[in-house]
């Protein structure tokens, strides 16, 4: 390599190589889905693991409520109608813990209304 380029890139920035980008464990430098095919790179959380805007780190995301937290955005991608209150995953007002078929776990669904 003969250019110089910068280093200690942070989520969402642009990337060349894994080396790049400043934090580490469950991060990459790939293309985003909106930008298949154009060669552009950005250091991004590798699947399973998500970020906060602002914040510089990758969160594993919950599989189940109760599981552990640090962040909302770790309950919503699977759990959806549940928040990350005091380190755990919890269903939000107007929504109940549900066992959930075919997988050893619980979700949080919209409670029906009589």
């Amino acid at each position: 390599m003969t250019d110089c380029v910068p280093i200690r890139r942070e989520v969402g920035e642009s990337c060349e190589g894994l080396w790049q980008c400043q934090i580490e464990g469950q991060i990459e430098c790939a293309e985003y889905s909106w930008k298949r095919g154009s060669g552009e790179k950005v250091c991004k959380c590798k699947n399973d693991y998500v970020n906060e805007p602002g914040k510089n780190e990758c969160y594993k995301t919950a599989t189940a409520v109760h599981d552990r937290c640090e962040i909302h955005a770790q309950c919503v991608p699977k759990l959806k109608h549940s928040r990350c209150i005091n380190g755990l995953c919890r269903c939000i007002d107007g929504a109940e813990k549900d066992y959930r078929y075919g997988y050893s776990g619980y979700e949080c669904v919209l409670k029906s209304k009589p």
